[in-house]
Order: structure tokens, then sequence, then C-alpha cells
């Protein structure tokens, strides 16, 4: 099985770098699949020891992914991608990290924009 961590930043610099192709598609479709497993994520937002990390890498895809889907002009997959990004900007309740934002990063208009296009 392939390290999520690898495959996501892969998938990053491609969707980056305005990759469209089948090895981009391919690549997201096996993230999907890896984080499907994160016991962290919704809809168990399990405490689990690589939590942070698990939702971090999640995060990060799921911002590509909507990236990616609107450079497909895919609007029903950004729809479904946004949607599962909105949790991971929130609280995960009392004992239970939260994702912090990267202070590295700049707003993205695609995804600010985001909530005006539905």
């Amino acid at each position: 099985m392939a390290d999520p961590a690898a495959l996501c930043n892969a998938f990053v610099a491609a969707v980056n770098a305005g990759d469209t192709s089948a090895a981009t598609e391919e690549k997201l479709k096996q993230l999907k699949y890896l984080i499907a497993d994160f016991d962290s994520l919704p809809p168990l937002s399990l405490n689990t020891p690589n939590a942070a990390a698990e939702r971090e890498l999640a995060r990060r895809f799921l911002e590509a992914a909507c990236a990616h889907s609107l450079a497909c002009e895919d609007r029903d997959g950004f729809e479904r991608f946004y949607q599962q990004l909105r949790p991971l900007y929130g609280s995960w309740g009392e004992g239970q990290a939260t994702v912090a934002l990267n202070p590295n990063l700049t707003p993205t208009p695609t995804l600010t924009l985001a909530p005006t296009l539905a």
C-alpha cells in the first residue's frame, strides 16, 4: 500500500502544476481509499494517536481535490469534496485536536469563492 503522505504530496504537486491527466485521477482515487480508513475523520472522529497528522493530510488532500475538480469543471465532484472539507476547519470537541491552519498558505480564490458557487 502506498504511503499516504507521499501520495498526497504527489497529488498536491500535480494539481498545483495543472495536471488533469489520468495519472492524477489515479492518485485521487488512491487517496480517497486511503483516507476512508482514517478513524480520526468523520463520522467516527476518534482521537487516535495519529489524529492530528491524519486530519492535516486529509485537509491538504481535500483542498487539492477541490481545486482539481474545478480545473476539470466537475461541479458535482467539487461539491462533494467541499462538503467533506468543511468539518476539518472546525473544532473536534473537548480533548480532541483541531487542524491548525498553515500560516504559510495563501488564500486560494477558488476556495474562497466556493460558497458562492452553490
